[in-house]
């Protein structure tokens, strides 16, 4: 049942859907430094960028309509989606954003996709990078080149280029990031003291800090028994958007170029694979399934010394119960790569309010919208003009580091994917848990899935 309620200024807002249970995982944005949405389609409006003053074009005409606009929100970001569309509603009076909250679940694009194929599509949504190839291939959404290039405020530029790229598609570009979570490393330094092993951001600093390095130190880091027993690392994913940087880092690729062909059955990608399962099946540094039943919360329950994360992951640590510390990423032999999520909002192909989409859209990658994010400590800025912001800086812990977040920034791949990539990751995460659980070989693993994989490689659209 739908529900219709205003918050904010009013009839800024038109908010339908019921909250969602349980955390989506999701992170908001943080602030980018360049100018208040405004296009040639906007009502005119000035805004402050780096010292300078900008406008929209003279002349512009007032936008006006409905934009319905579908997102999503980890606990805590519900507030400043409402706080977005009703401060945008004040800078252009004549635009309504109705915001419809949808969990972040297996069913989402299906909805998506439903929305559209009955003729109801909203003017745009939260996409993430994973679902861009699937829907964009089926002509629903539209690219935003158009927009941007009469639109000044964009400054695509302004952009992490490489977070940036996680919304091409086939040489086009389908949003602008409002949230960016480049790959850190998160470490319990009480526990590294308590242990006297030396912490990752001292290995850091002398360059020594690699996925090698990670296994040593997470030996020393385990201790104990039962469920006083402490574990030097929470482990990687068994995606590959997360597992990519393991596979570049070691002189991999994923796939090549064309995305004709995986390419995880050669030596760097095998080597990379067989080294970060062995993390828990030989060297026994990540706890195993029935162990992360017994850490309560994880790498927050205190007894794990490391965990590879994002900016999105700190607020849950909000009320732990030991000191925090940061470094980069390890690195592989050639050198540290980072991944990142980045979100966006996209706009589609039906939409009845394309151009307020698309201002909207850009509004909240914007300084103003950008700074209501700060609070929520969940982003690192997608913008280069902010990275070095005191906004930005300002909501960081102590124990947080703007430069490491910066570096990460600057060392992301960006990973564009085929359109068939839910059903090749699928086939990966069975292989990868083959291995953890001794069935195979990281070699006998790939070796079963690729034909599939290759398969659905050339199938995509």
């Amino acid at each position: 049942m739908s529900m219709s309620v205003t918050t904010g200024t009013r009839g800024a807002i038109e908010q339908r859907g019921a909250k969602p249970e349980g955390s989506v995982r999701r992170r908001m944005l943080l602030c980018a430094s360049a100018a208040l949405a405004s296009s040639p389609a906007t009502l005119a409006v000035a805004a402050c960028s780096n010292g300078r003053r900008e406008s929209s074009a003279a002349g512009a005409r007032a936008l006006a309509g409905k934009v319905d606009l579908i997102y999503v929100a980890d606990p805590g970001e519900q507030e400043l989606h409402e706080r977005w569309a009703a401060r945008f509603h004040e800078l252009n009076p004549l635009v309504t954003v109705a915001l419809t909250l949808l969990k972040e679940d297996a069913e989402y694009v299906p909805k998506l996709v439903s929305l559209v194929a009955s003729g109801s599509a909203p003017d745009a949504s939260y996409v993430h990078p994973s679902m861009l190839p699937g829907l964009a291939s089926k002509g629903i959404l539209t690219p935003i080149e158009p927009f941007a290039s009469r639109d000044k405020s964009s400054h695509i530029d302004d952009f992490y280029s490489t977070t940036l790229d996680y919304y091409r598609y086939k040489g086009k570009l389908w949003g602008l990031v409002y949230y960016s979570g480049p790959s850190v490393t998160y470490f319990n330094k009480t526990l590294f003291d308590k242990l006297g092993v030396e912490t990752p951001d001292r290995l850091d600093a002398r360059k020594a800090w690699t996925w090698q390095a990670l296994i040593e130190t997470g030996k020393r880091l385990v201790s104990g028994e039962g469920d006083n027993k402490t574990f030097g690392y929470w482990g990687t994913s068994n995606s590959l958007h997360w597992f990519n940087v393991a596979i570049w880092g070691n002189g991999g690729e994923v796939w090549d170029a064309g995305m004709t062909r995986m390419l995880l059955d050669q030596p760097p990608a095998l080597d990379a694979i067989d080294l970060h399962t062995s993390m828990q099946t030989k060297h026994r540094i990540v706890p195993n399934a029935d162990e992360k039943k017994s850490l309560p919360g994880g790498f927050v329950s205190g007894r794990v010394g490391v965990l590879y994360g994002i900016r999105g992951n700190v607020p849950g640590f909000k009320d732990v119960s030991f000191q925090l510390g940061m470094a980069g990423l390890p690195a592989g032999p050639m050198g540290r790569f980072c991944r990142n999520g980045p979100n966006a909002f996209c706009l589609y192909t039906a939409a009845r309010q394309p151009d307020a989409a698309w201002a909207s859209a850009n509004w909240v990658t914007q300084p103003e919208a950008q700074r209501m994010s700060f609070e929520l400590k969940r982003s690192v800025p997608a913008r280069k003009s902010f990275a070095t912001s005191g906004d930005f800086e300002r909501t960081l812990y102590p124990w947080e580091s703007a430069a490491v977040y910066r570096e990460a920034s600057e060392k992301v791949r960006g990973f564009p994917l085929p359109s068939t990539y839910d059903d090749v990751n699928k086939l990966f995460g069975t292989a990868y848990n083959n291995v953890l659980d001794g069935k195979q070989t990281p070699r006998e693993a790939i070796a079963a899935v690729l034909p599939q994989m290759n398969a659905l490689l050339a199938q995509k659209l």
